[in-house]
């Protein structure tokens, strides 16, 4: 394994969920996540497991690292703090080859804060610092990444020192290796809870006369100011967590503590010209940013990094990952609104799939195909009967005949019941052969025979059904509710080979349009789900998750050459398709007889549109025409160039396509159309047909 990522913590729950999301979006995955924990009252360490962290016992942050370092397999090992809020995606893959293209022992990060303009000018300054003294004066925090072999040689962090640990570690690790200040990464951003809680004044002075006791003195090993590391979530949370700090027990050395290398002791002079020059930046650091911070706050001026909303979203992107006990009502003591309880049983992802695992089926298809003989033929067969042998060998070519049928498997897909009467639904291009045999294998190992009841090849979604009753089956849910960033869980025969196999993800993006192809098919989909859950060949028609259980997906295609970028066709387009097979035992589909493509901005300005909305129909080639030939929108009247506005009063957009609003109605109903003609608007009534396949 390349890296180990080391996070200490301490009842961090509100923070922890939010750098593990980060970390599994990165470009780099060889990676393990090691939480060292200090024994948290929170729901820290339920959180850590529930993405599959290993979870030691920790401490303070010296020997939380030093704890989590023991058990890491990693070649380089990355020190984390939890309540870093943000990374860029590549950032661990620009962290390492800048690491190891440099030949880097040790490796500090540039700090960014989200708080006001003040400690923005005070952090630029302290990178400033860091960046100007990284060959003669080692100093990082927060972000360290390191080599495990130099960690060891140097017995890791120091868990004497009261603060200032970390530029501890890294002046010693650069006596036997090279340190570097790496900017290229980009910015890793951190909460400013601790300036927040403290008071911006107040903790900028201890920081400064943790300065000049480490430049001075030595690294602190005694208490030499209050110093809280349980700080719970940033004032701006809903509540803060109430929990005793650590105590102020001596904590064991690890096993593997060597010696301290000694730091040679500078001459006075030395020391006393670096403090100069330390208290002098300071000032003039501080003193800029106070004055620049008054000036703009009396001009009622902003400019700070915009975390606006941020908590809010934390909290309500946990209570969907974990979702709050029921409880008795409490009477309420203070006007301050309660913290949910949140229920994480063993594993928060475990239920759902116990729940949902039963009703996934693989579905595998057959057909008889030609059973085909090798045999050799002579070429000059018949000349050779008139002429004779003219050589002396035998000239013969291999030909193949047709020796009867067999029975063979030539593809597979994922589908899940939707009826305890056997009832399944999965995509049209799973069961798209009319000539093949479908069969249901169930997670018991049964198998059935399927018959396809209905396809939709336009939403591609088909119903089976297998004889049995009482079968297991899925909740439907709502996908119209379905939000960016909430947790997903994906089911399916992957590969066609292993079989339920599980992923989780996140919803990543609403109301796409893809053109997806396959098996000779190629489709258009629009206003469908994306997810970053791990998608496979065979997980087409296969449920996508919600935490409830509840399905509000189904999967039908991956994006090739990307990593984890999945599509799902939203739930609420089956429902309709799942009662009508129920009620008439078929499907039918409603048909205008248009081509058309959906205005929006950009469509309005290259064509000159009066509107940004609707469908404006338009043909391709000459056998695509814009207005299908005997179809209700011809006998209605309908052109081409006309831009159809709204169906039965309902507006037409990207997000509410005109299939989409179609799909509400049965072949035969009459809908009026608002168009929108040269101009001017005109309404017209059409009796919508059954589409053919």
């Amino acid at each position: 394994m390349k890296l180990s990522i080391i996070v200490p913590t301490l009842n961090e729950e509100k923070y922890l969920p939010i750098l593990i999301s980060q970390l599994k979006k990165q470009t780099f995955q060889d990676f393990e996540i090691i939480v060292s924990d200090g024994g948290s009252s929170d729901k820290t360490r339920e959180i850590a497991q529930s993405f599959g962290c290993k979870v030691v016992e920790g401490g303070l942050p010296a020997k939380a690292r030093n704890e989590g370092a023991k058990v890491a397999k990693g070649e380089l090992f990355l020190f984390l703090d939890a309540d870093n809020i943000y990374l860029p995606e590549d950032f661990l893959e620009k962290a390492i080859k800048e690491f190891e293209r440099r030949n880097l022992g040790v490796a500090g990060f540039p700090l960014y804060v989200a708080g006001n303009f003040v400690d923005k000018v005070v952090y630029f300054l302290y990178n400033l610092w860091v960046k100007i003294t990284q060959n003669f004066l080692p100093l990082t925090c927060n972000v360290i990444l390191t080599k495990k072999e130099i960690f060891e040689k140097i017995g890791g962090f120091d868990e004497e020192v009261f603060v200032g640990e970390d530029h501890e570690f890294a002046q010693r690790a650069s006596k036997i290796s090279k340190f570097g200040f790496i900017e290229k990464a980009g910015k890793v951003i951190t909460s400013a809870r601790r300036l927040e809680k403290e008071g911006r004044f107040k903790a900028y002075l201890k920081y400064i006369w943790a300065g000049v006791h480490f430049y001075l003195f030595g690294p602190p090993k005694r208490k030499i100011f209050n110093y809280d590391f349980n700080l719970g979530p940033s004032k701006n949370f809903e509540k803060e967590l109430k929990i005793q700090n650590m105590g102020k027990e001596k904590l064991p050395a690890p096993e593997f503590q060597l010696e301290y290398p000694k730091l040679k002791a500078g001459s006075f002079r030395g020391k006393f010209s670096k403090l100069i020059l330390i208290i002098i930046g300071l000032f003039v650091g501080l003193t800029f940013a106070l004055t620049t911070y008054y000036f703009l706050e009396s001009k009622n001026y902003f400019l700070s990094f915009s975390f606006e909303g941020l908590e809010q979203k934390l909290k309500e992107w946990q209570e969907k990952v974990f979702p709050p006990k029921v409880s008795q009502p409490k009477i309420a003591t203070t006007t301050e609104p309660e913290t949910p309880s949140f229920d994480f049983r063993s594993e928060p992802f475990v239920p759902i799939v116990k729940l949902a695992d039963p009703a996934v089926v693989s579905v595998i298809v057959t057909k008889d195909v030609p059973k085909l003989e090798l045999y050799y033929e002579n070429p000059f067969k018949e000349f050779e009967e008139f002429f004779g042998t003219p050589f002396e060998f035998k000239f013969e070519i291999p030909q193949y005949k047709v020796k009867g049928y067999e029975k063979k498997e030539i593809g597979g897909g994922t589908a899940f019941f939707v009826d305890p009467s056997g009832f399944l639904l999965t995509n049209a291009h799973v069961v798209s052969d009319e000539k093949a045999d479908y069969t249901v294998f169930t997670n018991d190992g049964k198998k059935y025979p399927a018959k396809v009841l209905g396809r939709d090849p336009l939403k591609d979604l088909a119903i089976l059904k297998v004889e049995g009753e009482k079968f297991p089956y899925l909740k439907l849910g709502d996908s119209d509710k379905v939000e960016i960033g909430q947790i997903v869980v994906a089911i399916g025969n992957a590969l066609g080979e292993f079989r339920n196999t599980v992923s989780v993800g996140v919803i990543s993006g609403l109301s796409r349009k893809v053109t997806a192809q396959g098996g000779g098919v190629i489709e258009t989909m629009e206003n469908v789900i994306q997810t970053d859950a791990a998608l496979n060949p065979g997980n087409s028609g296969g449920p996508l998750l919600n935490m409830k259980g509840e399905v509000i997906g189904v999967n039908f295609a991956i994006a090739q050459g990307a990593q984890n970028i999945g599509f799902s066709i939203p739930i609420n387009w089956a429902k309709k398709m799942i009662e009508q097979v129920k009620t008439t035992g078929k499907l039918s589909f409603p048909f205008l007889g248009v081509r058309y493509t959906l205005v929006n901005e950009s469509i309005q300005k290259i064509y000159n549109l009066p509107v940004d909305y609707g469908a404006l129909i338009q043909g391709g080639s000459e056998e695509e025409p814009a207005i299908i030939p005997g179809s209700p929108a011809e006998k209605a009247g309908l052109k081409e160039g006309d831009i159809i506005l709204e169906v039965n009063g309902e507006k037409i957009t990207q997000e509410n396509s005109l299939i989409k609003i179609l799909s509400k109605y049965q072949p035969q109903e009459k809908v009026t159309l608002l168009i929108l003609r040269n101009g001017k608007k005109i309404e017209k009534e059409v009796i919508l047909a059954e589409r053919q396949f």
